[in-house]
């Protein structure tokens, strides 16, 4: 379905400015132009919360103070895996930080 809600984007401010929260549809994410990926890989180890218990802990969220947007700490995949695994993680951060974690100690070894 093109009306779809898939998604519910955070933005980073500008300047002087504060984020926002916004439903978008699956055809404005999406948008036919590139390939489409489903990725909810903590089902593999959390029982994902039904698609209207999701859509209903979003509704919550956006009018509670959901907290600034923070790339590291509280980025869209945390929102997303918070309202459907129950667990705010970011396996992009954690990855970013395992790499960095590695540049790091192999700096400190070699030099």
């Amino acid at each position: 379905d093109q009306g779809m809600m898939s998604s519910i984007t955070s933005s980073l401010p500008g300047p002087g400015e504060t984020g926002g929260t916004r439903y978008e549809s699956l055809k404005e994410v999406w948008g036919h132009t590139s390939a489409l990926r489903i990725n909810n890989s903590l089902d593999r180890s959390e029982t994902p919360k039904s698609p209207n218990e999701v859509l209903m802990r979003a509704e919550r969220a956006l009018q509670d103070d959901m907290g600034c947007y923070n790339l590291v700490t509280n980025n869209c995949e945390h929102f997303a895996s918070y309202l459907r695994n129950d667990s705010a993680t970011s396996g992009q951060v954690q990855t970013a930080a395992a790499i960095t974690g590695g540049l790091v100690l192999g700096a400190v070894l070699i030099g």
